[in-house]
């Protein structure tokens, strides 16, 4: 048996694309969408069984749009945050000078 998943993951890993990432940004064929800078917070609700996951990124790109791309196990409620939250925990969090 563990032969056999050796082998499933040796197939598996020669057929996977070359490029493949968990989030992605999504342009026009040709575009270049360039992630310049990217924070995340993710929270866990235990009582509600609910995962918040707060991210900021930068992009540099060529593009006159794009979307990007993340994966979810299903389908997430969407709402904008405030970019507050990353600057309270850098000042929370910041080495004393």
């Amino acid at each position: 048996m563990k032969q056999l998943v050796a082998v499933l993951f040796v197939l598996a890993a020669i057929g996977a694309p070359a490029d493949a990432r968990a989030c992605a940004p999504a342009a026009a064929e040709g575009a270049r969408v360039d992630i310049v800078a990217e924070e995340a917070v993710i929270v866990w609700d235990p009582v509600k069984k609910r995962e918040h996951f707060i991210r900021r990124a930068d992009f540099r790109t060529d593009a006159a749009g794009f979307g990007f791309l993340v994966p979810t196990p299903a389908k997430p409620e969407l709402a904008e945050a405030s970019n507050a939250v990353f600057d309270r925990l850098r000042e929370t969090f910041a080495e004393e000078v």
